[in-house]
């Protein structure tokens, strides 16, 4: 969404290609297996692997099939996309961060999750560009001011000051964006 609302002459192309995607992948498999082998303590059972690389492979099609307007139309709030976004991405948080130290189970938890995010993506074109820009630095919000200053706070230097600056820098773009609008 961001790539959208600053790039909009990107919207319909690829920006990765055939091989770029393998590329992609090919280096998220290549961390994947760099942290199972050397950073993580934690070892899931193998079916676990592969029943979330199915699940992955999965989504991924379905993605390709499902019109994003077609989930939730009509469900979205188009006067305050921002809000909208940082809303969601709290929510997510403590879905993912929360959840799981309570008596749910899991299962109820990841399908929360899973439909919080499908409300969230499945936008509608009723916005324009800024308002969808809006929306993606909205939800990046949250993690580029205070969950990098809890980063930062917790002995990872620097997180505070990259955080609040990408931040400043997406707002100031929307802003910029508001600016060049003409008057109705």
């Amino acid at each position: 969404m961001v790539i959208d609302a600053l790039y909009p002459e990107f919207r319909n192309e690829s920006l990765l290609g055939k091989r770029g995607i393998l590329l992609t992948s090919a280096s998220f498999l290549l961390s994947g297996a760099v942290f199972f082998a050397v950073l993580g303590s934690y070892r899931a059972p193998a079916l676990q692997y592969i029943l979330t690389v199915i699940l992955m492979m999965a989504l991924l099609l379905l993605a390709r099939k499902i019109k994003r307007e077609a989930l939730f139309d009509g469900a979205f709030p188009g006067r305050h996309p921002f809000l909208y976004g940082l809303s969601v991405s709290v929510i997510l948080f403590l879905i993912f961060i929360a959840l799981p130290h309570s008596l749910m189970p899991p299962a109820i938890t990841s399908l929360l999750g899973l439909l919080v995010t499908l409300h969230f993506y499945s936008m509608p074109s009723h916005l324009d560009e800024r308002g969808k820009y809006a929306l993606a630095i909205g939800f990046l919000a949250f993690w580029f001011v205070p969950y990098d200053i809890i980063l930062e706070l917790n002995g990872m230097r620097g997180e505070a000051l990259l955080g609040v600056g990408t931040f400043a820098l997406l707002a100031w773009k929307l802003k910029k964006m508001r600016a060049s609008e003409p008057e109705v």
